[in-house]
């Protein structure tokens, strides 16, 4: 069942609505942009590349079965990600819808 009304959720609460009620990806986004990624690196893994690598990789396999392009969400608040995703040739998408989340984009080919 949902959280009861009238206070802040947990974050299991949290977490648990968003797997049985995970936020939908904006369909103009999804006609160039099919392929979604998610990424998570423990910190100790952060800043050596794994995370270029991992990206590189994935979009080389996406290309080579005919995905045109890939889209992912992130945090406002998450300025490393945000300009990690930058660096690695993604562009935030002109819709992205509230204030908390990015939508960025990245073509393949």
């Amino acid at each position: 069942p949902a959280p009861p009304p009238g206070r802040p959720w947990t974050p299991d609460e949290h977490l648990h609505q968003l797997i049985h009620h995970p936020p939908r990806t904006e369909p103009s986004v999804l006609a160039d942009h099919p392929a979604h990624l998610h990424i998570d690196l423990l910190p100790e893994a952060q800043g050596l590349g794994f995370g270029r690598r991992l990206i590189e990789r994935l979009i080389g396999q996406l290309g080579d079965r005919g995905s045109r392009g890939v889209h992912l969400g992130v945090s406002r608040n998450n300025e490393r990600a945000v300009e990690f995703y930058r660096h690695v040739g993604f562009v935030e998408w002109d819709g992205s819808e509230d204030g908390i989340n990015l939508t960025f984009v990245r073509d393949i080919g």
